[in-house]
């Protein structure tokens, strides 16, 4: 799949001339991720039907966790989303209860999903990074 993306982008830059900012690479991503990006680097991360990891043993295998989504979270611009989609029931549900969890995360109204989503909205969940709180709603002691 990934040497599919890599030459489907090459050929859109030689044909169109567009996706210069895209790319395909086969790594661990949860080893190496912060090896690659810098903080805020990207609008959107995509999760799509990743390897559900049924037993309980690998559960720490599993590409949404909550030190992973901590390091998403990290990568993820101001206002980014993270888009997690799967066809295995338990793992939506493991998804949903990490994502809603997680301090730096909020999940997003189904009308705050692009139009172009909302047909896969039973099984999609969309999150954006908390808002830092307003220094105001501090107080110091």
């Amino acid at each position: 799949m990934c040497e599919f993306v890599k030459l489907k982008c090459e050929a859109l830059r030689k044909e169109q001339g567009t996706h210069e900012n895209a790319s395909a690479m086969r790594t661990n991503c949860m080893r190496y991720l912060p090896n690659f990006f810098k903080v805020g680097q990207f609008e959107k991360m995509f999760f799509c039907f990743p390897d559900p990891h049924f037993k309980v043993k690998n559960h720490r295998r599993r590409i949404i966790s909550e030190t992973l989504l901590t390091e998403y979270a990290y990568f993820l611009k101001p206002n980014g989303r993270l888009y997690a989609i799967t066809d295995v029931e338990d793992l939506h549900k493991w998804q949903v209860e990490k994502c809603e969890a997680h301090p730096l995360f909020v999940r997003l109204d189904d009308d705050e999903v692009p139009r172009t989503l909302r047909h896969v909205l039973s099984s999609l969940h969309v999150y954006m990074p908390s808002p830092p709180p307003h220094p105001s709603d501090t107080t110091v002691t």
